[in-house]
């Protein structure tokens, strides 16, 4: 019997069928007149493709998804706003990065109150680990939702999602989790001012929550540590979700008049 080599992007017989299946859709690269490009653009297009696939997180694969880890080797875990901003700036190359993220971080929304993990209603996960210390819950890491940027990130994806796709029935599925992303800004985060701001309840929170996450991220000009509630990075990503609002709404208020409730009343 001859043995044959899989290639990346080839079938995979240990593979889920639907996930193989995927994942060789999604890896796939291809763009009008391709051939007629340099051989090193089309190399490092290819090298880009292949590094993309690389991040895949096989045991988070949805119908027509692909989720994608943070970084490689020490962020091989779910990050909320990593593969959601991931699969966004790979919508050029194929929708499946952005929906199997969105997915993801759809079915993870926070529903209820915990100070330990900065989980309020509608908060949007920012890391999941599997470790032992997150596991046995020394740390609050298994679900950890403090993070700003996630929460702003799932209207902004679901609306990109739309724009690039047009598929205003995916759009529905995710519209009710996209809103209460919104919502929980507007209750949790809004201030007094009309800015958005972040502190952690946690013992072991994230002190910076946008997208300068570390420790030491928000300083002053003279070097000084910013206090905590910061309202840096985040009404950027507010006036983003402003903008492409529009479509999540009519999508929600649809799909509550197609189960007998009455539209929410909000503008197209």
């Amino acid at each position: 019997m001859t043995e044959q080599k899989l290639g990346r992007d080839e079938f995979d017989p240990l593979a889920p069928a639907v996930g193989a299946r995927s994942f060789c859709s999604s890896a796939g690269f291809s763009v009008p007149h391709g051939d007629d490009m340099t051989a090193k653009v089309h190399k490092v297009l290819n090298r880009a493709r292949e590094d993309l696939a690389d991040l895949r997180l096989y045991d988070l694969d949805s119908p027509d998804g692909v989720a994608l880890a943070a970084g490689i080797p020490t962020y091989q875990e779910i990050f909320g706003r990593d593969m959601q901003a991931a699969g966004w700036q790979a919508m050029m190359l194929s929708p499946n990065f952005l929906r199997g993220s969105i997915e993801v971080v759809r079915q993870r929304i926070a529903t209820g109150f915990n100070d330990w993990r900065d989980m309020r209603p509608g908060a949007v996960l920012h890391e999941s680990h599997t470790d032992p210390l997150s596991e046995l819950n020394f740390t609050p890491k298994s679900l950890y939702y403090g993070a700003a940027t996630s929460a702003f990130l799932l209207p902004i994806c679901v609306s990109e999602f739309w724009h690039w796709t047009g598929d205003l029935e995916m759009v529905r599925i995710y519209a009710e989790q996209a809103m209460m992303a919104i919502e929980w800004a507007d209750k949790y985060s809004l201030d007094e001012t009309g800015f958005y701001r972040y502190q952690t309840h946690s013992e072991q929170g994230i002190k910076n929550q946008g997208w300068k996450d570390s420790s030491d991220a928000i300083v002053y000009p003279d070097g000084s540590q910013v206090d905590t509630p910061s309202r840096h990075g985040v009404a950027g990503d507010e006036c983003v979700v402003c903008a492409g609002i529009q479509p999540i709404r009519a999508a929600r208020r649809d799909a509550s008049a197609g189960q007998g409730h009455h539209g929410s009343g909000e503008p197209f």
